[in-house]
């Protein structure tokens, strides 16, 4: 049987297949959407931080920030590949939480390409929410670095005027 008949009628119309593409041809297409979508987003992503790191690097001595980036980047990817063919063969995993400290720890970047190179960790809803928040908090530390912590200093200010 054709692999788009075997779909039911609603989703083939739906989705834009009809008798001329197949299955496959859409899976293909929608593959490669995924995939722009996903750089695109990887793209935005990264230029905060990478403004921070190279203020940092000028900041601090370059050499300890480009190793330590470079040292938990590859912690990340080697622990989430770890954690995939371990995955593929029911063996003992590593925990989410160990994961979500590499991504707090700086390997967020390496968490993201590691997941679609892997494709691991993708479709879990609470996961990638955790791991989106992780993500969403590097924007901000970057963001607050970046303009010498303005913004978590005036918090704490408001804060401080509040419990006066």
């Amino acid at each position: 049987m054709d692999e788009a008949k075997a779909l039911p009628a609603s989703y083939r119309r739906r989705s834009g297949m009809t008798k001329m593409k197949s299955f496959e041809t859409h899976r293909k297409q929608r593959g490669i959407v995924y995939g722009v979508i996903s750089l695109l987003i990887f793209s935005l992503a990264v230029v905060l931080p990478s403004l921070a790191v190279a203020k940092a690097a000028r900041e601090l001595n370059v050499t300890y920030v480009i190793a330590y980036l470079a040292g938990i980047s590859a912690v990340t990817v080697y622990a989430y590949w770890s954690d995939k063919k371990k995955a593929e063969t029911a063996s003992w995993r590593t925990p989410e939480k160990t994961l979500h400290l590499l991504e707090l720890l700086g390997g967020w970047t390496a968490a993201f390409l590691s997941q679609r190179l892997f494709r691991h960790k993708i479709t879990k809803g609470k996961y990638q929410l955790t791991f989106w928040l992780i993500g969403a908090l590097h924007q901000y530390l970057s963001l607050d670095y970046l303009h010498k912590w303005r913004y978590t200093i005036r918090f704490y200010q408001i804060i401080e005027s509040l419990l006066k």
